[in-house]
């Protein structure tokens, strides 16, 4: 089998292709996380907050040692 490279790509394809993948991920994940009984809309809406919302502080660096 061969694969070659398309001259003339349909736009459509162009938009539907990502957003596609990124609704199969999502909803593979969604399932994934079902699967280990945690809320899946929730799990999303954390996600969506990122750490700062939980709390979670990056550590402060120390300063790096003299020589």
């Amino acid at each position: 089998m061969r694969f070659e490279r398309r001259e003339n790509r349909p736009v459509v394809l162009v938009i539907a292709t990502p957003l596609i993948a990124i609704a199969s991920a999502l909803t593979i994940e969604g399932v994934l996380i079902a699967i280990a009984g945690a809320p899946v809309l929730e799990a999303y809406w954390r996600i969506l907050q990122g750490p700062s919302a939980r709390g979670c502080r990056q550590p402060k660096r120390s300063p790096a040692p003299r020589h």
